[in-house]
């Protein structure tokens, strides 16, 4: 236990830089903050520590993810109609854990 408080006193562990590299990496993989809060609460995470990290993410980087994914999806329900390919996009975009009006900001037009 030495040697861990001395690393994190010098900066060789650092909880917050592993955090944000962590949900960095979760965006990168297409998912929202609900999952990225989820799957880092099951790791052993505070919520407090999570929340407050997700507050100053890279939001370029998150629409840029959620915009790419969308680009990948959308032509995986071309064979329904209008509304309910909306709302299986909306579906499963949610079920990756953006919140109702991240997926409204999209045109699933």
């Amino acid at each position: 236990s030495k040697i861990i408080d001395l690393m994190k006193e010098r900066k060789i562990l650092d909880d917050d830089k592993l955090l944000d590299g962590l949900i960095t990496g979760l965006i990168k993989k297409y998912n929202g903050k609900a999952l990225i809060r989820e799957k880092l609460y099951q790791k052993g995470y505070k919520k407090e520590d999570i929340d407050r990290h997700l507050q100053n993410i890279d939001y370029d980087l998150y629409f840029a993810s959620l915009n790419k994914l969308y680009g990948k999806i959308k032509d995986k329900y071309n064979k329904y109609d209008s509304f309910i390919r909306i709302q299986k996009i909306k579906a499963y975009l949610f079920s990756r854990g953006y919140s109702s009006s991240e997926i409204s900001s999209l045109d699933l037009n």
